[in-house]
């Protein structure tokens, strides 16, 4: 990444000489775990080192709406975790006022001019959606523009983590060894602070447990033989993993492995967990991400951003609450209603439309992508936004189609879209999902 580090250290100095003459700047960055945390390093550099104003502005998607309103203000704007797959509609702003992208998305074309500074790593041809967050780009640009902070370099793999991305890849990776994360070996599950445990025993990913894999009574026949409680008896609510003490934890990991007897490696079901201590708050990334997520999605993001940083728990954990009940009424819709799904060769098609919320939709195709809910390489989530647009959520289980760019020549004419190899995210016009359907297969099967 040589040209990615000399693009980091020229355009850092052009930014840096902005600085002289910008009084105050306006922020857009992403609701998501990534977005959030993009934001919560920016504005922590404007404040302490650059020691400039700026209004910030957490949003679910740069759409038209929205650069409508980036037009009509006058400040100059930095845009985080979105603005590379908009440069089009950006031309007009650009033309007239000063913009810094920092993103990790794939591009929808490039710019040259004295008013963008735009760094993504995808300029040169790699896939940054799983080598770096946005979060970890807007690091690492501003550690070339004095950014000296461990705890902002931790903060950027939350942003990692929440994208799903291996921290010790690459450009992750040197952003670990500066940071305050901390290791250690623990199931390898998803959600371990969203998913009931029974919930993970039915479905634990990337392994199977016998005779309790794919069947929730038995799952919860195992819990009680363990004699791990199921419900949190203050709360009335189901217990995740993260909520069971260290004899429980260790129990449960025992009774994993005398199931798996009989099976190659019955032990094999670690994997490598990270840890990061904000205040009094010591979280594994992935629950911390989990709960920006939730911030995210709640429409409290600003709770995220001083939850990371103050080290303030408190409120997230109430959103956290409402968004955990959220997704479970989701996943239950979805489990009750297999009819509403669309099957064809390759992708199933969850038309929610306003069953399930918008900004929830990613979330439950990610479930369904994860677990045996649905059976195929792609999961395409459609939910109604407003009245005139549907948001469009697509996972893969990879085979060689970049999502991304599918995605954004799937939605030409009828919305806006984009996203990464495995992930994108679009916005469409209402009443026009079946044409999106017909385009996307079309890109599925050539």
């Amino acid at each position: 990444m040589k040209e990615f580090k000399e693009l980091l250290s020229k355009e850092a100095a052009r930014f840096l000489k902005w600085q002289e003459s910008v009084d105050e700047w306006i922020v857009y960055s992403h609701l998501d775990a990534d977005g959030i945390s993009s934001a919560a390093i920016l504005i922590n550099y404007l404040k302490e080192y650059a020691k400039a104003r700026f209004r910030l502005r957490i949003i679910q998607q740069l759409d038209e709406a929205a650069i409508k309103e980036i037009k009509e203000d006058e400040r100059p704007v930095i845009l985080c975790d979105f603005g590379s797959g908009q440069i089009s509609l950006l031309k007009e702003v650009i033309d007239k006022r000063k913009v810094l992208i920092l993103d990790h998305h794939q591009p929808e074309e490039e710019i040259k001019s004295e008013n963008l500074i735009h760094i993504n790593p995808c300029i040169f041809k790699r896939n940054a959606g799983s080598i770096i967050s946005a979060s970890g780009v807007v690091f690492l640009f501003l550690k070339e523009c004095g950014l000296d902070d461990p705890k902002m370099a931790s903060i950027a793999l939350i942003g990692a983590e929440g994208d799903g991305q291996d921290i010790k890849s690459e450009l992750n990776y040197e952003i670990f060894k500066q940071s305050d994360v901390s290791e250690r070996k623990d199931l390898n599950v998803y959600g371990h602070n969203l998913r009931p445990i029974h919930k993970i025993l039915e479905y634990p990913g990337s392994y199977e447990i016998p005779g309790v894999t794919g069947d929730e009574t038995k799952a919860v026949m195992m819990l009680n033989e363990l004699g791990i409680k199921l419900i949190d008896e203050e709360t009335g609510e189901f217990r995740t993993l993260s909520d069971l003490s260290s004899d429980e934890k260790q129990k449960l990991i025992s009774g994993i492995i005398i199931k798996r007897q009989g099976l190659n490696n019955p032990q094999d079901i670690f994997k490598t967990v990270y840890e990061l201590r904000i205040g009094d708050l010591n979280k594994t990334l992935e629950e911390w991400s989990s709960m920006l997520n939730a911030c995210g999605r709640m429409d409290k993001p600003s709770v995220g951003v001083e939850m990371l940083v103050e080290g303030e728990e408190k409120e997230a954990n109430e959103v956290l609450k409402k968004y955990r009940n959220e997704l479970a009424k989701a996943v239950a819709w979805l489990n009750e209603n297999k009819n509403k799904i669309v099957l064809t060769d390759k992708a199933a098609y969850i038309k929610a439309y306003n069953e399930i919320p918008y900004k929830l939709i990613g979330t439950v195709c990610s479930i369904a992508a994860l677990t045996p809910l649905i059976d195929k390489e792609f999961v395409v989530g459609i939910a109604e936004m407003n009245e005139n647009e549907l948001k469009v959520s697509i996972r893969s289980r990879g085979n060689g189609v970049n999502v991304g760019l599918a995605l954004r020549e799937a939605v030409k004419g009828i919305g806006q879209g984009g996203g990464h190899e495995h992930v994108g995210g679009a916005m469409i016009k209402k009443n026009y999902e079946d044409s999106f359907i017909k385009n996307f297969e079309r890109l599925l099967n050539s």
